[in-house]
């Protein structure tokens, strides 16, 4: 009897998976084919002959990690058109180990045009550090980046360009950008762009009940939800710990932690209303437009 139950329930469960990854299959496709339509509507609804040239903002929380900075800031420098529209703003802890390291780097970026704003404050959070960089940003575009991605699409400034210009400047709009380690963006983009509009409707990048985890994840969420979204030609490439361990170091273990994720795991399952909430509000924006 017992290993006739046991029989059952292996059946069962493999049903049960076989159904979770067909209904996964599914949705992904059905946002493969939603984030490509809701590009060429974008694109072919919009004056063609509009092309605004963006200042962009770029969000970068750092810690102990000048070697990780200094590899991204040479991917933006190599692959960005006009790097006098590029602003960037850096949150250090009030003590910085590497300040001196980052300085270099920093005055390196001066001399090429890079406006560089930095920040020496303890916020306790991922969240924070960016709802603080973004209320200080100025751009027309806001990216919220780490240090430890580069860009890899060159003249990805001029892209983007080209991407919100087929959008009026007063809707709200997010973009998803190709990263390399995730899913193909069928149904989640690691570091979505969005532009000033979007932030105004919401008055922050991402609500403060998270520690590390999901900050992406709302931005996606809220943006398909709102079918405020597409696929960018961008792509960046993330050096992750999960697919390089040589990664790893302090300022990860410090935040990426086994209780921060199960915090903000409850904090996710508890905020849906939260994340329509957000939908709604930016549905609203254009409803006044």
């Amino acid at each position: 009897m017992d290993l006739t139950n046991s029989k059952m329930k292996k059946k069962i469960n493999l049903i049960d998976r076989f159904k979770k990854e067909l209904i996964k299959g599914f949705l992904r496709l059905y946002y493969l084919l939603e984030i490509k339509y809701l590009r060429f509507f974008l694109f072919q609804n919009k004056n063609k002959n509009y092309f605004k040239k963006n200042t962009i903002s770029l969000l970068c929380p750092t810690k102990n990690r000048s070697k990780k900075f200094a590899r991204f800031v040479e991917s933006l420098l190599n692959n960005t058109n006009q790097l006098d529209r590029i602003e960037l703003l850096v949150a250090f802890d009030f003590v910085e180990d590497e300040i001196n390291l980052y300085e270099h780097t920093i005055s390196e970026l001066n001399r090429k045009g890079v406006t560089v704003k930095r920040y020496f404050k303890d916020l306790k959070s991922h969240a924070l550090r960016n709802n603080f960089l973004a209320k200080n940003s100025s751009g027309d575009i806001i990216f919220p980046i780490n240090d430890d991605m580069i860009i890899t699409t060159n003249n990805w400034d001029e892209i983007i360009d080209d991407e919100f210009s087929k959008n009026n400047p007063s809707e709200p709009l997010c973009i998803w950008i190709n990263c390399d380690r995730k899913y193909k963006n069928l149904d989640f983009s690691a570091f979505p762009i969005i532009n000033r509009a979007w932030y105004k409707s919401l008055n922050y990048i991402v609500p403060e009940y998270f520690k590390f985890w999901y900050l992406d994840w709302w931005i996606c969420e809220v943006s398909r939800i709102s079918k405020r979204y597409f696929l960018s030609k961008v792509s960046i490439r993330q050096f992750h710990v999960l697919t390089f361990v040589n990664e790893i170091d302090d300022t990860h273990k410090l935040n990426s932690t086994q209780d921060n994720w199960v915090h903000d795991y409850n904090m996710w399952l508890k905020t849906k209303k939260n994340r329509i909430e957000d939908v709604i509000k930016i549905k609203s924006t254009l409803k006044k437009l």
